[in-house]
């Protein structure tokens, strides 16, 4: 069971690079390409950052009702009634894999059935292209909840894919994260905004010395994902310049978002030096205790020359 320890996005995403590779070399790792070059899809996002995405599933059998409904397959894809057998008819995930959009992507249809010919659980493929179409819907309807002027104007950027996540998994807490914090985001680069906003957040958290789980849950679990398909791209030799940065405080944000999610250290050190987890695959964060998250709020003319150069400097609130 995932707790703070585990759930730090860093010790989260080496956990799961191991299932990460295997899915790269199935046809995961082929459709995921498929729709990053897709309108469909996420054109410009890393392939890795969409296989990502599917770290919180255990795999492509998957049928889970914890939330009340079917969620089923690599990217829990909601399902229907869990009165009835997976997918039912209607349910987001039929809805895609009968779809324009799947079709467009696979030049076919992805599987719905139980049978040998046609499974589901057995269309790795067709699971793919579903879920990651389901993660562009839910973006969609979250883009819908926020300030036009904070709307992605960017496809498939660091923004776009942040707040599908988002939808996908917590917008009501998401949204009022994003609504509190409006005029410094609206001032902040889109390509750097998601950094921005959880580093607001867990200024928040430091300030008042608690965290709220509706604003913090999302956050995090969309950190962990953006961790998952980095680690990934970094194992296969390729180029992370896309994924956002956080500065020299990223293990203090992660600390006060992963409490939100999973409370207090237990079994670990809630420090921000390496003592925060000696097991970590990935080593000691990069930050110390003195660096504070005010050191992540506020840019100057200078520091947003710097960001179009892929490097964060921050400097500390007055």
């Amino acid at each position: 069971m995932t707790d703070y320890c585990s759930g730090l996005p860093r010790v989260y995403a080496a956990n799961k690079l191991a299932e990460m590779l295997r899915r790269w070399d199935t046809d995961q790792g082929h459709v995921a390409t498929l729709c990053s070059e897709s309108e469909f899809g996420f054109p410009g996002t890393p392939a890795t950052m969409l296989v990502g995405l599917s770290a919180n599933s255990t795999g492509p059998t998957e049928a889970i009702t914890a939330a009340g409904f079917w969620e089923i397959g690599l990217y829990n894809v909601p399902a229907g009634s869990p009165s009835e057998d997976p997918p039912v008819p209607g349910s987001a995930f039929y809805r895609l894999a009968r779809g324009s959009a799947t079709q467009s992507i696979l030049g076919r249809m992805a599987s719905v059935g139980r049978g040998r010919s046609d499974d589901w659980s057995r269309d790795i493929g067709g699971q793919t292209a579903v879920g990651i179409l389901n993660y562009r819907e839910d973006g969609i309807s979250m883009q819908r909840r926020i300030a036009p002027a904070l709307r992605p104007n960017l496809r498939g950027g660091t923004w776009e894919v942040a707040l599908s996540i988002f939808g996908y998994v917590e917008s009501n807490g998401a949204g009022r994260a994003i609504e509190m914090f409006e005029q410094q985001l609206v001032q902040t680069p889109e390509q750097q905004r998601f950094a921005m906003l959880c580093a607001l957040v867990a200024n928040r958290f430091e300030e008042q010395g608690e965290s709220e789980r509706s604003l913090g849950y999302p956050l995090v679990r969309a950190m962990q994902r953006m961790a998952c398909g980095k680690a990934l791209a970094e194992r296969l030799g390729q180029s992370t310049a896309w994924w956002p940065v956080y500065g020299p405080a990223e293990s203090t944000i992660e600390h006060w978002l992963t409490m939100a999610r999973y409370g207090a250290p237990s079994g670990c050190v809630a420090q921000f030096g390496p003592e925060i987890d000696d097991a970590s695959p990935l080593g000691p964060p990069a930050a110390s205790p003195a660096l504070g998250i005010g050191l992540a709020i506020g840019l100057t003319a200078a520091v947003s020359a710097a960001i179009a150069g892929g490097v964060w400097w921050y400097r500390r609130q007055q």
